[in-house]
């Protein structure tokens, strides 16, 4: 399948483009190691491969709303994110 085949579908099934969609599911991956196992936020940054730690925070801001630790704080245990974590 084609780059251009791929961004069609994808905007098709779930309404957004892949690298939207792969952005989304770092972040998640982001949130569900902190609450895993309270790393650094450097540490957790590389590990779910954001280039530095500063690119995590943008997305952060951008998706969450806040800074990870604000994001974090306002997660509630019936949150979508608690689910998709466990």
């Amino acid at each position: 399948m084609g780059q251009r085949q791929l961004e069609r579908r994808s905007l098709a099934l779930v309404g957004l483009p892949p690298k939207a969609l792969a952005r989304i599911a770092r972040f998640q991956r982001a949130i569900h190691q902190r609450q895993r196992q309270h790393a650094s936020w450097l540490a957790i940054a590389h590990e779910v491969g954001y280039y530095d730690q500063m690119h995590m925070i943008r997305d952060f801001h951008q998706l969450g709303g806040g800074s990870p630790t604000q994001v974090l704080n306002r997660i509630e245990d019936g949150h979508l994110i608690s689910f998709a974590s466990t």
